[in-house]
């Protein structure tokens, strides 16, 4: 007797049912999870330790139950809004970027990028605070005081505006700040940076009484290894104390004015 062949369903199909399939299970654990609550707050912040942060834990819990009266325990994940959370997060001045999700445990993830300070500024008025790499103004911390380069004297109000048009001070400055950070010997010469009455930038140093004049960030490279020049050549001859000036604005000149 002949035994009847059995036909095998069409590949396509087999493939569409998979999909189906898959598709049945995604939406169901989607649904799962939306109709869930949140069962725990997991806050993330990268970068320093615990010693070394300008935001903290406690910080970014505050301001969540400030908003929503309590934790977000216990709350309906249907009812959250993730970017509304991420944008309360990155309304602390101490936040440059805030990543949240529920992960598949039903726990509320966020993940925190703190803001890198490049400069403390001190401005004319005596208003005090850090900027960023990207000229973001933040307050001083209560948690830690990072250690950057100071920059104080005739320096303008904070205004965006102002910063954004090219006519403030702090351009120049966090490209003079970032280039000093970038070589060791100049970074252990100098105590701060001061904007006289002319917009010049000069460089206050740690040791002796001169000042060193770079009047804008234009050709710093060239600027600072004049600035080394003086240091290895000319101070062993003439001592620290020797100049009142040192002018570094001119091209391939060093101008000494003796005290």
């Amino acid at each position: 007797m002949k035994v009847p062949q059995i036909k095998r369903p069409p590949k396509k199909f087999i493939w569409l049912a998979a999909i189906l399939i898959s598709a049945t299970v995604l939406f169901s654990s989607i649904a799962s999870k939306n109709s869930g609550m949140v069962d725990s707050l997991k806050i993330n912040i990268k970068g320093d330790d615990e010693e070394h942060s300008l935001v903290n834990e406690k910080d970014i819990k505050q301001t969540i139950e400030r908003k929503y009266g309590s934790g977000l325990e216990g709350m309906a994940i249907r009812e959250l809004d993730v970017k509304a959370i991420e944008t309360l997060v990155e309304e602390n001045p101490f936040v440059g970027n805030a990543d949240v999700y529920i992960d598949a445990r039903s726990k509320l993830c966020i993940t925190i990028d703190q803001r890198n300070p490049i400069l403390r500024i001190q401005d004319k008025f005596g208003s005090t605070y850090y900027v960023d790499e990207q000229l973001k103004k933040f307050p001083v911390s209560r948690h830690y005081t990072p250690r950057t380069l100071i920059a104080t004297g005739n320096i303008a109000p904070y205004d965006s505006a102002v910063i954004a048009s090219g006519k403030h001070q702090l351009p120049q400055l966090a490209i003079v700040a970032k280039g000093i950070e970038k070589d060791p010997l100049i970074l252990s010469l100098t105590e701060q940076l001061y904007v006289d009455g002319e917009d010049n930038i000069i460089l206050v140093p740690k040791i002796g009484n001169q000042k060193y004049i770079l009047g804008n960030a234009d050709k710093l490279v060239d600027k600072l290894d004049k600035l080394k020049i003086y240091i290895k050549m000319i101070v062993p001859k003439e001592g620290w104390t020797r100049h009142s000036y040192v002018n570094l604005k001119f091209e391939g000149q060093i101008v000494c004015n003796k005290n």
